[in-house]
């Protein structure tokens, strides 16, 4: 997975899990609530944040995880 797709799933992840409906008891009227984008990439930013908080930077070498989260990260810019 690259980080581009990375970033893609994680937007979508969070977008799902703020999202919520629901079913009136008499009637199948249904009201929805999404947060918009912004407040999306910027949970996802801080999630992606505490990971790289969370791995170390260098291990002799650049991490290559650290890497990978670092990419992801950047890619919101872009999103």
């Amino acid at each position: 997975m690259t980080p581009s797709e990375k970033a893609i799933e994680l937007l979508s992840r969070f977008k799902k899990t703020t999202t919520y409906k629901y079913q009136e008891y008499e009637g199948v009227n249904y009201s929805t609530f999404e947060h918009d984008t912004d407040t999306i990439k910027e949970c996802c930013l801080l999630t992606v944040e505490e990971i790289l908080k969370a791995i170390p930077m260098y291990t002799g070498n650049l991490n290559p995880t650290w890497k990978f989260w670092s990419d992801v990260r950047d890619c919101f810019n872009s999103l």
